[in-house]
């Protein structure tokens, strides 16, 4: 290897003399080759500087805040976003965690929104420093669904969950219903609400009897009179179904009560395995009541695993576990669930001929086919 030092003494020496092109080009090529080792020696440095952070500040990160592979849940729900017993077949560890995540994603929809349903085990990618992309498969009962498609996308961050991509709006709360007693200050607010909505509804009705005859529609119902949710069921037909029903509270709160959470059940969520691994062929109010708080208390034994996502209540949304706990000690009460504003689909026919019996304050149009053919694809 050439000596930088010498080198350059000797072109000085050697100046008077003329220039030296080779030297001057052997110079210039060692030089080059420093500046290499050089660089190399910086880039390994920060490679490795980095593979240290990596190994040693991410897992402790990982290890301080909530990991959405570490859910609760029991083997019931499990089975039910399975669709079979997974204690019958071999899976791994991290499969089964993230079927008890999707359990817990799974009531939570259900509580909050109507008609929407996680329809099969989120996929879970871990990116380092407590950040976690959690993929779902995301179904609408009533309305077009694909099924083993991944088409919404949360991220929990240092244990703050949110939603990073809804292009289909799983996770919209639009407005659909009203809560009468805290919405509206004064009664002649409410009234004048009540009056436009039921000219509103007549207007709808109208517009409904002018489809044709093949027609599915789903409607979101907010009645004057509260009914069982069995009552509802008892009456589903061919051509006539309850999709989901909010729960009313076991106390009326008044205008100067808080509102207490109390989410919704959704009936084809119901409709899965019991304990004992058979499916559920009659939906009794016991089974309903058994569904509906295994949903609240796997809220509640995840309460770190939803930090940042909202809970839906008179129209609004927020966070805070004493909604889950409120919501639980108001069912523990509760004998006969009760609800006044749900969810239907039916026929033409059968949902006018519904809509006849009843003095609803409010309905709203969610969706509608032009035939009763399946929605799936």
């Amino acid at each position: 290897m050439i000596n930088i030092d010498e080198t350059l003494n000797e072109m000085k020496a050697e100046a008077s003399k003329g220039y030296d092109k080779e030297a001057a080009r052997k110079l210039e090529k060692a030089i080059d080759r420093r500046i290499m080792i050089a660089a190399g020696k910086v880039v390994a440095a920060v490679l490795l500087v980095m593979a240290l952070v990596f190994a040693c500040i991410s897992p402790v990160m990982n290890a301080l805040y909530t990991n959405p592979l570490e859910c609760k849940a029991d083997d019931t729900s499990v089975m039910n976003i399975a669709g079979y017993d997974p204690n019958e077949i071999d899976i791994s560890d991290r499969e089964r965690k993230e079927l008890k995540l999707g359990a817990v994603l799974g009531a939570y929809y259900e509580l909050n929104f109507p008609y929407v349903r996680v329809a099969m085990a989120p996929t879970v990618e871990k990116k380092g420093f407590s950040k976690y992309e959690i993929k779902l498969n995301m179904i609408k009962d009533g309305h077009k669904s694909r099924y083993g498609v991944e088409n919404m996308q949360l991220e929990m961050d240092k244990g703050f969950m949110e939603i990073k991509s809804d292009p289909d709006g799983y996770s919209d709360n639009w407005y659909r219903f009203t809560d009468l007693i805290h919405t509206f200050d004064t009664q002649a607010e409410e009234d004048s609400w009540i009056a436009n909505s039921r000219e509103t509804m007549t207007d709808t009705i109208r517009d409904l009897n002018e489809l044709p005859d093949s027609c599915y529609i789903c409607l979101s119902v907010m009645d004057q009179k509260a009914k069982p949710i069995m009552e509802l069921i008892d009456m589903e037909a061919e051509d006539f179904e309850l999709y989901w029903a909010e729960v009313m509270p076991d106390k009326d709160t008044g205008r100067s009560g808080a509102p207490i959470f109390t989410g919704g059940i959704s009936v084809e969520a119901v409709r899965g395995f019991d304990e004992n691994g058979e499916y559920i062929d009659e939906i009794t109010e016991d089974v309903l009541k058994d569904h509906y708080m295994k949903n609240l208390r796997l809220i509640s034994d995840n309460k770190a695993m939803l930090e940042g996502m909202q809970f839906i209540i008179d129209n609004m949304s927020g966070t805070g576990e004493e909604w889950i706990n409120d919501a639980l000690e108001n069912a523990e009460k509760i004998d006969v669930l009760m609800t006044d504003k749900y969810c239907i689909g039916g026929s033409k026919k059968a949902v006018l001929e519904y809509l006849s019996k009843i003095d609803a304050f409010s309905i709203t149009v969610d969706n509608i086919r032009l035939s009763s053919l399946a929605t799936a694809q």
